[in-house]
């Protein structure tokens, strides 16, 4: 038990994780997942348009079998996924009751899970 709370402390701030435990259980939060990513070494050079479209692709695909897993959780917990695909930076936007992230945060290919927040100017 204690390694899974490590495990998950591990991937959330403190502050998040205040939040889930204050909410409700059945409340939806928006969250931001930040998958691990095994990518080939960066080479020295620029690369081309077209070489940052493979890669992007490649990080795409290898991706795939770590969504799925997202979605089963998401699908128990009466989540969704808001993004369709994950982004250049490896990152998939999500919408989930607390029980609901904590589970996508055991998720070995998960490397963080932080709260999406707006974003707004200082005046």
């Amino acid at each position: 038990m204690e390694a899974t709370e490590n495990r998950i402390t591990s991937k959330l701030s403190e502050e998040f994780s205040a939040r889930l435990d204050s909410s409700p259980a059945h409340e939806k939060l928006y969250a931001v997942v930040l998958l691990e990513l095994r990518r080939e070494r960066s080479r020295s050079h620029r690369q081309s348009s077209c070489q940052r479209d493979e890669a992007v692709g490649a990080l795409r695909e290898n991706c795939k079998r770590v969504l799925v897993d997202l979605d089963e959780i998401l699908a128990t917990c009466g989540g969704r996924r808001i993004d369709e695909i994950v982004s250049a930076l490896g990152t998939v936007s999500i919408e989930a009751t607390p029980a609901g992230i904590r589970k996508i945060a055991l998720l070995q290919d998960v490397k963080t899970v932080f709260e999406d927040q707006k974003l707004s100017l200082i005046a």
